[in-house]
């Protein structure tokens, strides 16, 4: 791409936390873009390892890079902060433990120009330690204005159907997304939000847009699969960030439910979640924690009445029978399950 022709600034956002390891590799993608109009905007958020050095001195060798050091206060107010200071409108994120194809912004960039879409997509990989896998969005390749927006992809932007399965692939990244229709629903953005934080501002601007694009065939964004991601990590408070989740987005769902009703969506992506909770503590520990926790919510007539156990197979299917029948996970359900993991790891 000629670097003296006449292309839109675009601000590349990177929520940066404890990740020295990863960080050179996703800066330097950033970077080696073909698309040389770009600024980056490095945010620190509180980092207690060298990340924070690193920004600096990536600042020092490339004007484009802005550097902004804040105190730790998540994901979502580290790339909120991102926007506040991005002057470019059209925004693309990045994790900082990934990287991006040295083609990634000038492909959607191209895609945008062609469409004028409010959000183009591509499909990415998820890079292990010994294999990358390539994944797409389930909804095919095209571009979506209004009435397709509402046909094709409302049905499945929540739930398709499947255990926690999209239409649209509903992270931030692998996207170029025009800025003024993030500011605009930043509104809907909460804080306290850990599980789901994507989904708490994609669910909202997905539904604003007039126009998206999804390119499947384009697989640019690496997601690395870490280990050590606040979902392997199961605390017993998982349940409650869930149902925080839940809680808004019926908030946004119900502002929007004269366009679409989002509502059994909602109820499935909630009991998918809470499920996965449930089974992933179990694998760790051999505890139902956070079962026991959702029994004594205010949430657990919600889930109990979306339950469908015929949606799941295997442990999962065991697990929601006892979610629907209210009834306490039995020793013999315990017994059942450890054989299934002992059979599962052969």
């Amino acid at each position: 791409m000629k670097e003296n022709e006449n292309f839109e600034l675009v601000s590349v956002i990177v929520p940066i936390y404890n990740v020295e390891q990863y960080l050179n590799k996703c800066v330097k993608s950033i970077l080696s873009q073909t698309y040389k109009n770009l600024e980056l905007i490095l945010i620190d958020d509180g980092s207690t390892d060298n990340c924070g050095m690193l920004c600096d001195n990536y600042k020092k060798k490339d004007s484009r890079i802005i550097v902004i050091h804040k105190r730790n206060g998540g994901l979502i107010s580290a790339w909120k902060k991102g926007l506040e200071y991005a002057t470019g409108n059209l925004i693309v994120f990045v994790d900082s433990d990934d990287w991006i194809d040295t083609t990634l912004i000038e492909c959607l960039y191209t895609e945008y120009k062609r469409t004028n879409a409010d959000i183009v997509c591509c499909s990415y990989y998820h890079e292990f330690s010994n294999s990358s896998i390539p994944d797409h969005h389930s909804i095919p390749d095209g571009v979506y204005h209004k009435n397709e927006i509402i046909t094709d992809i409302f049905p499945k932007l929540i739930n398709d159907g499947t255990p926690l399965g999209r239409g649209i692939r509903i992270s931030r990244w692998g996207k170029i997304l025009k800025k003024d229709l993030l500011t605009k629903n930043i509104h809907w953005v909460d804080d306290r939000i850990t599980i789901g934080e994507d989904l708490n501002i994609m669910f909202p601007v997905i539904v604003e847009a007039n126009c998206i694009s999804v390119l499947n065939s384009e697989y640019l964004y690496h997601y690395r699969a870490n280990e050590n991601s606040m979902m392997k990590k199961v605390s017993n408070k998982m349940f409650e960030k869930a149902a925080l989740l839940y809680e808004k987005e019926a908030e946004i769902a119900k502002c929007y439910q004269e366009k679409y009703d989002f509502f059994y969506q909602i109820q499935k992506d909630f009991c998918d979640l809470s499920l996965n909770i449930f089974m992933k503590e179990y694998k760790q520990s051999g505890t139902f924690n956070n079962y026991y926790v959702a029994r004594r919510s205010e949430y657990y007539l919600k889930l109990k009445s979306a339950m469908e156990p015929k949606r799941y197979s295997g442990n999962k299917k065991l697990l929601a029978i006892a979610v629907k029948s209210n009834k306490l996970v039995s020793t013999i359900v315990v017994a059942f399950m450890k054989a299934m993991f002992f059979i599962n790891r052969k």
